[in-house]
């Protein structure tokens, strides 16, 4: 039996990390949760995290410094911004791999994921 493919996802709010651990997991997700950026970026270098998604809900710069600790640890793991906001492209995609609207609905998060991993795993 393949192993799922194991996501990190950081949000500062709980009520999204329950909401997206739901979607994530009923898509055949291993899910880890944190809404604490150091240890985001702790997990994602203890655990075997194939993906990370990283929730835009309040800090810019925290994301960003997230995304940016993770990519120079993990440079092979996936990295997706999902937000509610337009963030400047130039600069975000030096940090990760796709943007995900939340507004565009979990299926593009999904879309993004999938062929983000494919051939990684």
């Amino acid at each position: 039996m393949e192993k799922a493919p194991t996501v990190l996802h950081f949000s500062c709010n709980p009520s999204h990390l329950l909401l997206h651990r739901s979607i994530l997991a009923s898509n055949g997700f291993c899910v880890l949760d944190e809404s604490n950026g150091f240890e985001a970026i702790r997990l994602s270098t203890l655990e075997s995290v194939d993906a990370v998604v990283l929730h835009l809900d309040g800090n810019h710069a925290e994301i960003m410094v997230i995304a940016r600790q993770i990519k120079k640890l993990r440079p092979q793991v996936t990295t997706i911004l999902l937000t509610e906001h337009t963030v400047p492209v130039d600069c975000v995609h030096t940090l990760v791999d796709d943007v995900v609207h939340k507004g565009d609905g979990p299926e593009t998060l999904m879309k993004s994921l999938v062929e983000n991993l494919s051939g990684k795993i």
